[in-house]
């Protein structure tokens, strides 16, 4: 909710099942308009900002395991080696920014939410769009910080939740 208010944008939680990336997350954005992605939503690995970081942020077994299952349980075939070096380039930066390839004129926004091996357990994402009507809405640069701020928050929570004997 926080990550909603100081970004004035929507953002959701995605983690890898079963040969999808889905969504078990979402806030709303605090105004009357956002875009949003329905809980429960799967979405592909291959297209969006969430599933590149989910398999940017494992070793390249798992990213092998994860991408057979998903083409059998879609209807995508196997990458190229362009996108392997794509989620290299998205591991050594931290973060996914790239053009929606669903909705014109939306960025996603995609930070890796990490266990205590550096792995991805999830992906925190944020379909950025820009806000024209309010001057003091975060730019793309400084949700970017916000997103990288929360997503390691939430890293250090989740790793902070292992440790401990509840």
């Amino acid at each position: 909710r926080e990550l909603a208010e100081t970004s004035q944008q929507a953002n959701q939680l995605v983690v890898f099942d079963r040969g999808s990336a889905v969504v078990i997350g979402q806030q709303e954005a605090p105004n009357y308009w956002g875009i949003s992605i329905r809980v429960g939503s799967h979405i592909s690995l291959f297209d969006t900002g969430s599933g590149h970081v989910l398999l940017a942020f494992r070793s390249p077994e798992e990213r092998q395991m994860m991408i057979s299952e998903h083409v059998r349980s879609t209807d995508k075939t196997a990458q190229s080696a362009e996108f392997f070096t794509r989620l290299d380039q998205i591991r050594d930066r931290g973060y996914e920014m790239m053009a929606s390839m669903q909705t014109a004129g939306v960025f996603n926004l995609s930070a890796p939410v990490r266990s205590s091996d550096g792995k991805a357990i999830a992906a925190l994402s944020i379909p950025y769009i820009t806000v024209v009507n309010a001057p003091s809405a975060p730019d793309i640069t400084r949700t970017i910080e916000l997103l990288l701020a929360t997503a390691d928050k939430l890293s250090r929570l989740a790793r902070s939740a292992v440790g401990s004997s509840a």
